[in-house]
């Protein structure tokens, strides 16, 4: 497989252009295309192009996890997006018991309604009646 070759597909699917991302990893952007040109571009590299982007590389790049750099960021990584797990969750659970007692209030609001429109009906059934 050739590295560099694999890196550009997965820097031009980011969101961040390269330029942003080879920056963020500490390389000029003229760097960052001569990468792209190696087949076996070290595993030191590729880390630090995965933490640029925070994305985890060891799908593309098996051989990555014997890295020891990237086995640091690998847990940083898995421990942030852990957090960011149960963050995620708790705001979604959060929304779903609003939304309930929202719904709740719906319901309540509309079976005061049915009532009132019960007691108006027999009423005006009751002036009908007087009425004749």
């Amino acid at each position: 497989m050739h590295r560099g070759k694999v890196l550009k597909s997965i820097i031009n699917s980011h969101p961040d252009s390269g330029k942003i991302i080879a920056k963020r990893a500490g390389y000029e952007p003229g760097t960052l295309y001569k990468h792209y040109q190696i087949e076996n571009l070290s595993y030191q590299i590729i880390t630090k192009y995965a933490k640029a982007m925070w994305r985890d590389l060891s799908f593309e790049f098996p051989e990555i996890i014997k890295e020891i750099s990237f086995q640091s960021f690998k847990q940083e990584y898995d421990k942030r997006n852990k957090q960011l797990n149960a963050e995620t969750a708790y705001e979604w659970k959060d929304k779903y018991h609003r939304l309930l007692e929202s719904h709740n209030e719906i319901l309540k609001m509309n079976m005061n309604l049915k009532e009132e429109i019960r007691i108006l009906e027999n009423e005006l059934k009751n002036l009908k009646r007087e009425k004749r």
